[in-house]
């Protein structure tokens, strides 16, 4: 049994922009990921992983080589914890 000590409160993961997400996939997927999550609409947004490790991407709308965002994705285990620690 892991030990609650050592336990993440949070998982943080960056969603990493892409021109597109079906090439984007396929790319990691020769790479030796695992898709575990594809979406084309409303948006786009991917999800591979592979040895515990994920990455997730997304594709916005009139996003361009020039023009990208970038994100992170915070999963919170205990959110009302958190909302105490924050207020």
């Amino acid at each position: 049994m892991e030990n609650k000590k050592h336990q993440k409160e949070w998982i943080t993961i960056p969603v990493l922009p892409c021109l597109s997400i079906l090439d984007t996939l396929s790319f990691w997927e020769t790479m030796g990921f695992e898709i575990t999550y594809k979406q084309t609409r409303p948006y786009q947004y991917g999800v591979v992983k592979r040895n515990g490790y994920e990455l997730h991407f997304a594709r916005v709308s009139g996003m361009d080589k020039t023009n990208n965002f970038s994100g992170c994705l915070v999963m919170v285990f205990d959110i009302d914890k958190a909302y105490q620690e924050f207020t």
